[in-house]
């Protein structure tokens, strides 16, 4: 019975990642709602399904034949529930997909960093931010609410090096 009530509860996580960023840089690439192909590299395809761009009940989806490594291509419908500006935060959850989520909802945020990290090697007039990643979901078959966290950890530092090179590229150019 007691293993019954531990897979019936939500499971929780965050991931925080640092940037080099400012919020006020990366925001536009988080708040580009279908931009995820960009950034997460196993995400082939992310497109607009319905509703209209950055608007709160727009749909996605997101298209991969690289994710799950079992040769199953993977789909995921996602709903914009809410998107700050002000507050530089973002929140949806999946509707549809074929990757084992019943229910999951993740909000996106960033943070200006605080600066106390005490590298200051590189300091180069910019104070950099926070990428806060939470989520709740209905525990997923085939994963630990661990493993999934380290999913979402690594997918986060992933993203986080992509937009820093896309960033620097622009720069350059």
């Amino acid at each position: 019975m007691g293993d019954q009530v531990q897979e019936s509860a939500k499971w929780e996580g965050e991931t925080i990642v640092e940037l080099k960023l400012t919020p006020q840089q990366v925001w536009p690439l988080i708040a580009d709602f279908c931009s995820l192909d960009k950034w997460f590299t196993h995400i082939e395809k992310c497109y607009l399904v319905e509703g209209e761009l950055g608007e709160p009940g727009m749909v996605r989806c997101c298209e991969s034949s690289k994710f799950g490594g079992d040769g199953v291509a993977r789909f995921a419908k996602e709903r914009l529930i809410s998107i700050d500006p002000s507050q530089m935060c973002l929140s949806y959850e999946i509707l549809d997909n074929n990757a084992g989520f019943k229910s999951y909802v993740s909000t996106k945020r960033l943070f200006p960093s605080d600066g106390s990290d005490g590298d200051d090697d590189d300091d180069d007039g910019r104070s950099g931010c926070k990428f806060v990643w939470t989520f709740e979901a209905d525990p997923v078959e085939g994963f630990t609410l661990e493993g999934l966290c380290e999913i979402f950890k690594a997918i986060a530092h992933g993203m986080v090096i992509k937009m820093e090179e896309a960033y620097s590229q622009c720069e350059a150019n």
